[in-house]
């Protein structure tokens, strides 16, 4: 009994003086990391609050309450604006299909040229 005991307490204190410690290098490594997350974190949030704030004074109108016939165009942020053009600019590239297939294959001859 006296002897499991003893190795316990001996175990223990070893267990403590073994332990990875970190150096005062590292704490201060860890501590300049954290505090750069936290100002790109913050940066971000105060830009994503400008640009909110931004949208909201220009596209300042009451909203529709339910059952209210709304006639007006629908406004859209300006990130679903510039993915709506993008597939319109697409789109306008081929007015029909056969041009569009005549595209394709000269892509394709480019291709087979290139190799």
């Amino acid at each position: 009994e006296y002897s499991r005991r003893l190795q316990q307490a001996v175990k223990s204190k070893l267990q403590v003086v073994q332990k990875k410690a970190n150096t005062d290098h590292q704490k201060e490594r860890q501590k300049e990391r954290a505090r750069t997350l936290k100002d790109k974190r913050r940066a971000k949030a105060e830009k994503k609050a400008q640009g909110q704030s931004a949208t909201a004074s220009s596209t300042a109108r009451s909203t529709a309450k339910f059952g209210e016939v709304v006639q007006r165009p629908p406004s859209f942020s300006k990130d679903t604006l510039k993915s709506l053009s993008k597939g319109q600019a697409v789109k306008s590239s081929a007015a029909n299909l056969s041009d569009y297939a005549s595209q394709v294959r000269n892509a394709y001859e480019e291709m087979k040229k290139k190799r």
